[in-house]
């Protein structure tokens, strides 16, 4: 798993960005995941958050394209929850090799993946029917 935090005081991009001890781990135990009823592959992560927050997750195949995405909104404080990740128009195969990419970040339409507070990867994530 490959963690990315953001420092108290840290210049990404000539940006500068507070930390704000906002933070969310990938909480899966075997990295195998069913396509649900609904097309969907529900994902599990632990958060810590200081103010309400969006968390968001997305798969991606091995050459890096998007593939499904979700979002959750999260209460102030620790907690866990649960991404369903939804199919795009590109079928997903049943496999190995595929990754999650991760983050927190502010809630408002404004806020995208690159105003991420902290961000993970979880490489070798296995899709079954």
């Amino acid at each position: 798993m490959l963690i990315i935090g953001l420092s108290s005081m840290t210049t990404i991009f000539g940006q500068k960005r507070v930390d704000t001890n906002d933070s969310i781990a990938y909480n899966g135990t075997d990295n195998s995941y069913t396509i649900n009823a609904k097309g969907q592959i529900i994902i599990p992560f632990s958060y810590n958050a200081n103010k309400n927050r969006l968390l968001s997750a997305s798969l991606h195949n091995s050459k890096g394209e998007w593939l499904a995405g979700g979002t959750v909104t999260v209460k102030k404080g620790k907690g866990n929850s649960d991404i369903a990740l939804g199919y795009s128009k590109k079928a997903i195969s049943p496999g190995e090799n595929y990754e999650i990419r991760y983050h927190i970040r502010k809630l408002g339409e404004k806020y995208t993946w690159r105003d991420a507070i902290h961000k993970g990867i979880e490489k070798g994530i296995n899709v079954k029917k």
